[in-house]
């Protein structure tokens, strides 16, 4: 939701609901795999690429040629103007508003080997669900991992949604469980 504005993703669709009451649909023409608002634009990741929505119309990403081929799992802000973007097997990227770069961190070749799925960011944390392997996090620089899996008591390794509550708790979405 914003500024009057309810976006609605589906698999194949995107609904835009205007304050007017009309009904905008979107067809990408491919799979929807996630979006994000940030400072009142709509990022919508397909199977076609990486699109900003404007004037009803999906526009390709500037800069985002970086992710030509990759599946893009989650996106979620970084800091008040850029945001991370995650790929299931080739890490992390960071658009700043005219490029995506690749967003290092001491986790790499973990999230990499286990299909990163999902991604959440905190005031002062980084935390990166797989499918494989359950979840790492980080400080906000990518730096200090620390690793949460079943052997840490997860009921299992599949880890669909993350989010930080506003006391900087970890709240973790598995396919069998919270």
């Amino acid at each position: 939701y914003d500024d009057g504005f309810l976006y609605v993703q589906a698999h194949r669709h995107l609904f835009v609901f205007n304050p007017d009451g009309h009904v905008d649909v979107v067809d990408p023409a491919g799979i929807i795999y996630a979006t994000l608002v940030q400072d009142h634009c709509l990022y919508v990741s397909t199977s076609n690429g990486l699109y900003l929505y404007s004037g009803k119309r999906l526009h390709i990403l500037r800069g985002s040629s970086a992710l030509a081929g990759q599946t893009v799992a989650a996106m979620v802000p970084y800091d008040d103007h850029s945001f991370l973007i995650a790929t299931d097997f080739s890490g992390v990227f960071l658009y700043d508003g005219n490029s995506v770069t690749p967003f290092r961190t001491d986790a790499d070749a973990f999230i990499r080997r286990n299909q990163l799925y999902s991604l959440a960011v905190s005031e002062d944390y980084i935390a990166f669900g797989t499918v494989l392997q359950g979840a790492v996090v980080t400080d906000k620089k990518g730096r200090q991992p620390v690793f949460i899996g079943h052997e840490q008591g997860l009921q299992n390794n599949t880890v669909l949604s993350l989010n930080f509550d506003s006391d900087q708790n970890l709240w973790l979405g598995l396919d069998q469980g919270v």
